[in-house]
């Protein structure tokens, strides 16, 4: 079965509503951190229990975002968006759309790592 899983789960699309409204105040205020984490943290838990690659890899690239603290130049600011747009894409795709799935994820992976690289200049 390769369902739309966010379609099929009200409370998936929920917790990713939550974490694009917190990965905004995030990047408006970087003092709203760990609303962020938490919200990313249950999109995280469900992308493992459903053993969902992409959306554990743009998980994975939003959390080192998160982590790295760079949200207060335009890069960082940027690269929480793109997060945040990407899982929110992610999410609304079918399993087994695959290869757009994957692209999304790898967008999300480019964009952290244009920040960290504009950080590290």
């Amino acid at each position: 079965d390769d369902g739309a899983h966010a379609t099929a789960t009200p409370a998936l699309a929920d917790i990713v509503r939550s974490l694009a409204e917190a990965a905004a105040s995030f990047a408006d205020d970087p003092r709203k951190l760990e609303p962020c984490q938490a919200a990313l943290r249950h999109v995280q838990a469900y992308a493992v229990n459903a053993g969902d690659g992409p959306l554990m890899r743009g998980c994975a690239a939003f959390s080192l975002q998160l982590s790295s603290g760079n949200v207060r130049t335009d890069a960082g600011r940027a690269a929480v968006e793109a997060c945040a747009a990407g899982v929110r894409k992610l999410v609304s795709l079918k399993v087994g759309e695959a290869a757009q799935r994957e692209q999304i994820a790898e967008t999300i992976r480019q964009a952290v790592g244009r920040a960290a690289a504009q950080r590290a200049a």
